[in-house]
């Protein structure tokens, strides 16, 4: 039998071994070493809760004429078209977000709080100072920094995503609460990845043309 990849104290997962090969004994072991806790910035995000208080950070639509709220709805043939969701008519309310003014809407969801941040992650541009990001403290950051921050803070949560689901496996309660935490945190480092990446880009444009 081929032993369970496993890591001492301080170690770091070698490159070609994924999350899902890590026994519960190596990701308890990651979590607690040295070299993660140097590596990770924080754990403190912020203030606001990551699934509660998402319906208040969507960002307004590109078209500039109306809020955007958040709708429990049906998808239309276009949402479900453009994102593979199953054929049309698909008899599902989900959650997405739709514009009052022109009517566009966004990938539908299962979870309110995914489709805030489906909402924002296409909505992405250099037009949206990452510094008001509602998470992870990006203010008073440069852009390589923050996304240095981002990255970072993203792998203690996919660490920590992937032990809860051993956990719980294992028959170990984690709570239903503390994993959806986990999981809507994670995407909310994505929208802020897909946001500085936005920055990024205009600053490499900017200095292409200085």
């Amino acid at each position: 039998m081929t032993p369970e990849p496993s890591l001492a104290r301080g170690a770091r997962a070698a490159p070609g071994i994924a999350l899902r090969d890590l026994s519960l004994e190596a990701i308890d072991a990651l979590l607690s070493s040295d070299a993660h806790y140097q590596a990770t910035p924080t754990r403190n995000y912020g203030p606001h809760d990551p699934v509660r208080d998402a319906p208040r950070f969507i960002l307004p639509c590109g078209c500039g004429g109306g809020p955007a709220t958040l709708v429990f709805d049906f998808p239309n043939v276009e949402q479900l078209a453009r994102q593979g969701g199953g054929p049309p008519g698909e008899p599902r309310r989900r959650h997405f977000v739709a514009c009052e003014a022109c009517g566009h809407r966004g990938r539908s969801t299962a979870q309110d709080w995914y489709a805030v941040i489906e909402w924002n992650r296409e909505l992405c541009s250099a037009a949206v100072p990452y510094e008001s990001f509602p998470f992870f403290n990006l203010a008073g950051l440069d852009v390589a920094t923050a996304q240095d921050r981002v990255k970072a803070i993203r792998h203690d949560l996919e660490l920590r995503k992937a032990q809860a689901r051993l956990r719980s496996e294992a028959g170990i309660e984690t709570g239903r609460r503390y994993r959806e935490r986990i999981e809507a945190y994670l995407g909310w480092t994505m929208a802020a990845a897909s946001l500085l990446k936005a920055h990024a880009r205009a600053q490499r444009a900017m200095a292409t043309e200085a």
